[in-house]
């Protein structure tokens, strides 16, 4: 499941914003204050449970200006998996007529979610496929409070926001990982991207386990680095441990290049 496209009412310097993102796309080019960070920032307010709207937010030129809310309109690919993990998901909330007019497997549909605000009254979700089907879940689904617990945990894409923020070499304990000191911040992300879910997890007696764990999400890191860094292939991440309790993070140039000193 892929973020596809993103529609921008009202939010900072956008008045209205349509970006069709591309396959691995990595950057926006621009000339300054052409509302680049605000595209990607308004892109972070489709995580839905971890950000809030505020009014603050919104366009000055807005009809709704001073008291209303931006709007974020986010369309998602849905492969085969995810449309079948929604389509069982979705199977236990709607009536038996509406699944019906839904194909029971599709790799050829999109998901759009649209946010107006905050909590679940404010937020719609549908299903769409062109020419073959359509069908506007947030009307149909039952429970619905119920059913969005359930999608945003095993279904919805995790989207993350960085900003100014500055990598910590400096080896970390778990119980630092585990408090709320910032400077570690970017050091919890980057774990959290690569499959670390509970910091919890690292703290276990069994080498073993904590070795094949970093493994994977140094795996998983390197992957996703290789894939939108094409400049240098050489570059690897490890995570390794140092003084017996801490947890290190390291670059390193895999390449024979020569250092002019």
């Amino acid at each position: 499941m892929k973020l596809k496209k993103v529609e921008i009412y009202d939010f900072k310097s956008i008045l209205y914003e349509k970006l069709e993102i591309q396959s691995n796309q990595i950057c926006l080019v621009g000339k300054n204050e052409s509302g680049k960070s605000s595209i990607i920032s308004a892109i972070s307010y489709l995580n839905i449970l971890d950000t809030k709207l505020e009014t603050s937010l919104l366009n000055k030129g807005s009809d709704r200006y001073p008291n209303g809310l931006p709007i974020i309109i986010g369309t998602f690919i849905l492969d085969k998996i995810s449309y079948s993990k929604l389509y069982k998901l979705v199977s236990e909330y709607i009536s038996k007529e509406d699944l019906s007019s839904l194909d029971k497997q599709s790799d050829d549909c999109f998901l759009q979610l649209k946010r107006w605000g905050n909590g679940i009254s404010n937020l719609s979700l549908s299903i769409l496929s062109t020419g073959k089907f359509g069908l506007k879940l947030s009307d149909k689904i039952s429970e619905l409070a119920k059913f969005y617990d359930s999608f945003f945990k095993d279904i919805y894409p995790d989207i993350e926001y960085f900003e100014n923020e500055d990598l910590l070499i400096e080896p970390s304990t778990i119980e630092e990982l585990l408090a709320s000191d910032n400077k570690f911040e970017t050091f919890r992300k980057l774990l959290y991207i690569g499959g670390c879910k509970d910091f919890n997890d690292l703290n276990n007696s069994d080498i073993g386990f904590v070795t094949t764990y970093l493994s994977n999400i140094e795996t998983e890191l390197n992957k996703i680095f290789k894939k939108h860094y094409k400049q240098d292939q050489s570059i690897n991440i490890k995570i390794v441990t140092a003084f017996g309790d801490r947890l290190n993070l390291l670059i390193r140039d895999n390449s024979d290049k020569k250092v002019s000193r």
